[in-house]
């Protein structure tokens, strides 16, 4: 894409492509062009998507994008819907089983996510997989003893995935599994792994900790011995 200024909220970009959304509209940009489709949904949730007030009590607005095969791929008002993008169709809608993903991995030919929801009887969190080329679901794992699951991310430095969960002390903790069968615990125990996203160089990994109790800071965890090193307070939750 050649340099130029986009109004709205940029969802997903990558070397050739850039999705926005604006109001009820979902604008993908590519090759020096761009189309613009609706965004399926009722009046109600279309008025949120308008008014920033009416989508806050909702939760009504577009929080992820990803492009896929002439295909925009749409987390919006608790659903996944898949917009042909050679003519506007829409494919594909689902209504989530649980609140919105905090964070969505999209990884080849698929995305995962962990469930995010409030949780107070602290039952098992589900990590689900979407196939992309089959629109099939499945239940890749369920973790226990946490309230929610913040982010799946893909490492690809050590060929397999990470995952972060809070809310309480006890649950804060940074994860890993190799086929997301499974999990590791690699550091946690407190406020200070109260992480969301991830941001991964060859021989660190990047965070920030997100508590509304305690100072936050952004961290730099080292591969080799697990040690977090703090880079500079920032602002939370």
């Amino acid at each position: 894409m050649e340099s130029e200024t986009v109004n709205g909220r940029i969802l997903y970009f990558d070397k050739k492509n850039l999705i926005k959304a604006v109001g009820n509209t979902i604008t993908l940009f590519n090759e020096n062009k761009s189309n613009t489709f609706d965004i399926p949904g009722n009046f109600l949730h279309s008025l949120g998507r308008r008014f920033a007030i009416i989508g806050r009590l909702l939760r009504s607005s577009c929080h992820h994008a990803f492009y896929y095969g002439e295909k925009i791929i749409l987390f919006v008002d608790k659903r996944l819907i898949i917009i042909d993008t050679v003519n506007g169709n829409c494919l594909y809608e689902f209504r989530l089983t649980s609140s919105r993903p905090l964070v969505v991995c999209n990884y080849k030919n698929k995305i995962y996510y962990g469930e995010y929801f409030t949780n107070p009887l602290r039952l098992p969190v589900k990590v689900w997989s979407f196939d992309l080329n089959s629109f099939s679901w499945s239940c890749v794992s369920q973790i226990s003893d946490i309230r929610h699951i913040h982010g799946i991310f893909f490492d690809p430095y050590e060929d397999l995935f990470w995952m972060t969960t809070g809310d309480l002390d006890s649950e804060c903790f940074i994860w890993k599994s190799k086929d997301l069968s499974s999990f590791e615990k690699v550091i946690g125990g407190s406020q200070k792994y109260r992480a969301v996203h991830l941001i991964f160089s060859e021989n660190s990994i990047y965070y920030g900790s997100d508590s509304p109790s305690e100072k936050n800071y952004l961290y730099r965890l080292d591969r080799r011995n697990l040690k977090t090193t703090i880079i500079t307070q920032v602002g939370g939750s």
